[in-house]
């Protein structure tokens, strides 16, 4: 095979209903159909948290505006919607030189959707 080919992995495709965050190399965050209404529901804000031992970033769903939230800007074309998280990258190192994509999943006693950045996957734009 020619060395300018590279294979595509079927594993990426993400599965119908799977929640998944992305983090794009523009400094935004986008969380698709699936996680918006299964975990934010009704919620137009969230805050950031950011666990530095184990590289997890945690989305707290919010319905209200506080001092500490970001907005929450819903899609126009699908029920996804993006963050603009540049700032906190950058405050917590968090590399989006190249844009990964993370299934989450929910942590109940933070009340906060977990993005492991350990688990992450290159996307195949």
């Amino acid at each position: 095979m020619s060395g300018s080919f590279e294979k595509f992995p079927k594993s990426r495709i993400p599965q119908v209903g799977e929640p998944l965050v992305t983090i794009r190399k523009s400094g935004v965050i986008g969380i698709n159909s699936e996680a918006m209404e299964r975990f934010f529901g009704e919620a137009r804000y969230l805050e950031f948290y950011y666990d530095r031992k184990n590289k997890r970033i945690g989305l707290k769903p919010l319905k209200d505006r506080t001092k500490d939230s970001y907005t929450v800007f819903p899609s126009k074309r699908s029920k996804s919607a993006n963050v603009f998280a540049r700032k906190f990258l950058r405050f917590y190192n968090i590399d989006f030189s190249e844009t990964r994509a993370y299934t989450p999943y929910w942590d109940d006693e933070g009340e906060l959707l977990v993005v492991d950045l350990q688990k992450g996957e290159k996307e195949m734009i």
